[in-house]
């Protein structure tokens, strides 16, 4: 993965971990595939957020 065309700012990256989180489900106790799924979740909303 390299780096964004665009340049983001840390607050940026808090309030953008801070959505993805309030986004994606929290499982208490993951499978393993639960673990990947929810991962990839996360990773795309993130992704969708600075429109990667």
């Amino acid at each position: 993965m390299g780096l964004s065309p665009q340049p983001y700012r840390l607050l940026d990256m808090t309030a953008m971990v801070e959505k993805t989180m309030e986004k994606v489900p929290f499982i208490e106790k993951p499978t393993l595939q639960q673990y990947f799924d929810s991962d990839g979740e996360a990773r795309n909303f993130a992704a969708s957020l600075i429109n990667l």
